[in-house]
C-alpha cells in the first residue's frame, strides 16, 4: 500500500474568477431554494480553516467542530486498522487525538469536541477497512480546475479528503458530518473531484460520500 459597499447592484454582479467547492454547493443551495444566484466579488471568500491555534475556543460552531474531525481523520495511518475491533478501535482514536494535540494540529477545545466514538465506528467501517485494503491511499490532495459556472468560465478550487486505487480503479471518498445528509447537495463537488482525477491519471473514479454521523455510504 502507498501512502502518499455597493454602488450599482447590476453592475457588480458576477461570477468571481475562483470559487471553491463550497461556494459551489452555496451556488446549489441558493437555486435548491428558488432564490437569486448574485455572487458579489468582495463577498466571495475561499473556504479556510478555522485557526486551531487560537486559544480560549470554549464554544466551537458546527463547523470548527467538524473541521476538527476532519483533521483526525488525515491522521489516520490505515496500515495499523486493517482488521481492528471495536475496543482496539476506540483505543487507536483515544491515541490519535491525543496525539494530534499534542503535535498541534488541535488544541485543547478541539480536542475535547472531538467525538471520539462516532470515528472508532468510522475506523471499523466497511469502507475503512477497504480503504486499509487499497493498493495506493492518497490524502488531502489539493486542486485547481476550469469549469463553467452560471455560463462563466472559473477556476474551482478545493481538496480531495481521499483518494484510493485497487488495482487500475480510483475512487474519490469526501467526509461529511451534517446533521442532515442530502447527497444531491455534493453531486457538483464530487463531479469537480472525479473530473481533476480523470484528468490527472486517465481513469474516471467511482465516487462516494460517507456521511459519518449516520454511518452512511452513498456513491454518487
Amino acid at each position: 500500500m502507498t501512502f502518499y459597499r455597493e454602488e450599482n447592484e447590476k453592475e457588480n454582479a458576477f461570477v468571481p474568477a475562483k470559487l471553491s467547492v463550497s461556494d459551489l454547493k452555496r451556488i446549489y443551495d441558493l437555486r435548491e431554494r428558488g432564490e437569486e444566484l448574485r455572487l458579489h466579488a468582495p463577498r466571495v471568500k475561499m473556504a479556510e480553516m478555522p485557526d486551531f491555534a487560537y486559544e480560549g475556543n470554549s464554544d466551537l460552531t458546527a463547523a470548527e467542530r467538524g473541521t476538527a474531525v476532519h483533521t483526525c481523520l488525515q491522521q489516520i495511518d490505515y496500515r495499523r486498522i486493517r482488521g481492528i475491533g471495536a475496543a482496539d478501535a476506540a483505543n487507536y482514536i483515544e491515541e490519535l487525538v491525543l496525539r494530534a494535540e499534542d503535535e498541534g494540529f488541535l488544541n485543547r477545545s478541539a480536542a475535547a469536541s472531538v467525538n471520539k466514538a462516532l470515528l472508532a465506528e468510522y475506523v471499523t467501517s466497511a469502507l475503512a477497512q477497504r480503504i486499509a485494503g487499497a493498493d495506493e491511499v492518497r490524502k488531502e490532495i489539493p486542486f485547481t480546475q476550469l469549469m463553467e459556472v452560471e455560463g462563466s468560465v472559473t477556476a474551482v478550487q478545493g481538496m480531495i479528503d481521499c483518494l484510493i486505487r485497487e488495482g487500475d480503479k480510483y475512487t474519490v471518498i469526501d467526509f461529511k458530518t451534517d446533521e442532515h445528509p442530502d447527497p444531491d447537495r455534493y453531486r457538483i463537488q464530487l463531479a469537480c473531484y472525479a473530473e481533476s482525477i480523470r484528468r490527472t491519471f486517465g481513469s474516471e473514479p467511482d465516487r462516494i460520500v460517507y456521511f459519518m454521523k449516520q454511518n452512511q455510504e452513498v456513491q454518487l
